[in-house]
């Protein structure tokens, strides 16, 4: 088995590429490497991880109904969100004959800003949002099974940012359940570096339908802002967001047990999308001088008929 790293930044994705780790490797191998990274990048469900915003927006929103933005709040609520400046992807590799795993890193560097619809932008800081996903992969070989022809994508993990992965962060998830009428069960994720999905068994929700998701978090006393997005994939990036909330406001359960809940009506069209959990403290929204201080967890999702 062997391990290598590969640095790519989003203006120069397949060139400019450095590779660290063995200094000698042989032509098949580099090959394998090559042709995973193709694959990553050629897949939109890993075009954007959660890092990025495009600026302020109002902390829910919706493009699905109507195909324009639906303001809910008032002139003087506040609006936030990431604006990126620059965005650096890592790649690392384990191969082991035919098979393989890579962690795809992405780590978003811009600003966070806050205003109102009616004074605009009142501060900005600066943020650094680190996200990472498990890959597995598979290749096919020839007949004598001693030359690999093609790598595919067999596994794909949840995209995610904790503490360990973002600077300032202080708190975490704990498990997150989703929930769907189409659903023989509920989800339950509750180790984002482990919990991994067949990439032709993605998880599937039904048009018109309505998901449920609850979060648990580790926090210690931080006020947090809990968002949704959903419907984001290469093309139509953030189309939505939704607030959860801990109030005993349907489909939460309990106001104040430290579950939080958010539900979204299935719009968007068929195909594969990215629904993307985003805790914020609250403190990096209303505190001019607190640092930025954030947590995502992502997952791919296909949108199917009944």
């Amino acid at each position: 088995m062997k391990a290598n790293t590969f640095f790519a930044t989003a203006l120069g994705l397949s060139l400019g590429i450095a590779l660290i780790g063995c200094s000698q490797e042989s032509e098949n191998a580099q090959t394998s490497e090559e042709q995973i990274q193709a694959v990553v990048e050629s897949d939109e469900t890993f075009y954007t991880e959660g890092g990025n915003d495009e600026g302020m927006k109002d902390a829910e929103y919706n493009n699905f109904d109507s195909g324009t933005s639906i303001e809910d709040s008032n002139a003087t609520d506040l609006k936030f969100g990431r604006k990126m400046t620059d965005k650096t992807k890592y790649f690392s590799f384990e191969i082991d004959g035919t098979s393989a795993t890579s962690v795809v890193t992405h780590i978003f560097d811009g600003t966070f800003k806050v205003g109102t619809r009616e004074d605009g932008l009142l501060y900005e800081k600066n943020y650094q949002h680190k996200v990472q996903r498990n890959v597995d992969f598979t290749a096919s070989t020839n007949s004598a099974g001693d030359e690999i022809w093609e790598w595919e994508n067999s596994y794909v993990g949840v995209g995610y940012s904790s503490e360990a992965e973002v600077p300032n962060n202080t708190f975490d998830f704990t498990k997150v359940t989703i929930d769907a009428p189409s659903f023989a069960e509920s989800i339950e994720i509750t180790d984002p570096h482990t919990f991994v999905i067949k990439k032709d068994e993605l998880i599937e929700v039904v048009k018109d339908e309505e998901i449920n998701i609850f979060v648990e978090t580790n926090n210690l006393g931080e006020e947090l802002v809990g968002l949704l997005h959903y419907g984001v994939n290469k093309r139509h990036k953030h189309r939505a967001r939704t607030k959860f909330n801990d109030e005993g406001i349907a489909p939460d359960l309990v106001a104040g047990d430290g579950i939080y809940s958010g539900t979204w009506t299935v719009k968007q069209r068929y195909g594969k999308h990215l629904l993307i959990i985003d805790f914020i403290d609250k403190d990096t929204i209303e505190d001019e001088n607190a640092a930025y201080n954030s947590v995502t967890w992502n997952f791919p999702y296909k949108v199917v008929s009944q």
